[in-house]
Parts: structure tokens; C-alpha cells; sequence
């Protein structure tokens, strides 16, 4: 489980348009699909087949990772990591990475496009088109 420091207060922090998000993924095809995806999306991608250094992790606008990779992010004593949106193969070991601190997941069959506005609903919530979204405080009606 990664520790509570690790996630933000209220939600993802401004980033730099030029902070690149990281795939880390042991399956070069699926690696490969990720990068392509997030690049014609407009993304920086930096794609690692293992998980990278601190430096990396620290300079990311967000991190999409295999469950085995999020795992070992979890270990780390990084004081902070960006969002994470864990790839997983069913809805249990999505929802398990959720409840762990992953900021979203996306299943590993699923449609590119919905991977692709998983990551915008986590860096940019308001502009997102599909996929995860992060409700602010004036959208409650309690």
C-alpha cells in the first residue's frame, strides 16, 4: 500500500506542460501501444520496461505502470510520487491498486482511447472526455 504522504491533499497539483508522463511496462508491445498512444495524445513519454530512478519519478507528470511495476513503487521510501494509473487485467486488481493509492486504472484489453482519458482525467480533470474523472467541491449538492 503506498503510505498517505504519497497522494495529494486535494487533488493533482498544477504540473509543468513539459513534465512527461513514464510508462513502465514489462511488455514491450504493450509498452510500445502505451507510448504511441500518450505521444498522439500530445504527452512526453519516457517508457521504462522496469521502474526507473528517483529522478525520473520526481520529474514525471504521472506514471502508468503494470501491477507488478506499481507494486514495487510501493516499497520505495520516496517521500512522493506522482498520480499513478495502474494497468491491470481485471477489475479486482484494478480496484485492489486503487485502494492501495493508485490514482486510476485502466483494464489491460480496454480501448486505448479510454487509457489515453484515464491519464487526462488524472492530470487535467476538467478537460477530460472519458474515463476517470476527480469531482471538485462547487459539483457537490450536499
Amino acid at each position: 500500500m503506498l503510505p498517505p504522504h504519497w497522494m495529494s491533499g486535494d487533488g493533482p497539483e498544477p504540473l509543468a506542460h513539459d513534465a512527461p508522463v513514464l510508462v513502465i511496462e514489462a511488455d514491450s508491445s504493450a509498452r510500445l501501444r502505451h507510448e504511441i498512444a500518450l505521444r498522439a495524445a500530445g504527452y512526453q513519454v519516457r517508457a521504462f520496461h522496469r521502474c526507473p530512478g528517483a529522478t525520473d519519478l520526481h520529474g514525471a507528470a504521472a506514471v502508468l505502470a503494470d501491477l507488478p511495476s506499481f507494486q514495487w513503487l510501493g516499497t520505495l521510501t520516496t517521500r512522493r510520487l506522482p498520480p499513478i494509473v495502474v494497468v491491470a487485467d481485471d477489475t479486482r486488481a484494478g480496484v485492489a491498486a486503487c485502494l492501495q493509492g493508485a490514482a486510476a486504472w485502466a483494464p489491460t484489453d480496454g480501448q486505448i482511447d479510454y487509457l489515453v482519458d484515464t491519464v487526462e482525467g488524472i492530470l487535467h480533470p476538467r478537460h477530460a472526455t472519458r474515463g476517470v474523472r476527480v469531482p471538485s467541491d462547487r459539483s457537490r449538492t450536499d
